[in-house]
């Protein structure tokens, strides 16, 4: 018995329902494209013009309310 997980079966449902009405989910290719939205590109911009102006202040950056990480992340990109 093999166990699959709730994701797995999820899809598996999603597949399954799709193909029921004629429509179906193609698996994501290896050679997919990188795309970036508009909105993540100003995001990143806005942090780097913030850690221009930190970069030269000492200390350590802090972020307060951190929810995925996702600015620390980029921050952290931009200090390296």
């Amino acid at each position: 018995m093999v166990i699959v997980n709730a994701r797995q079966r999820g899809t598996n449902l999603i597949r399954r329902s799709l193909r029921y009405f004629g429509y179906r989910l193609p698996k994501p290719s290896a050679n997919k494209q990188f795309q970036i939205h508009y909105e993540s590109l100003a995001h990143f911009l806005y942090f780097k013009e913030i850690y221009d102006l930190i970069s030269n202040l000492e200390g350590d950056i802090v972020e307060c309310g951190v929810g995925r990480g996702h600015s620390l992340f980029k921050l952290c990109c931009l200090a390296s």
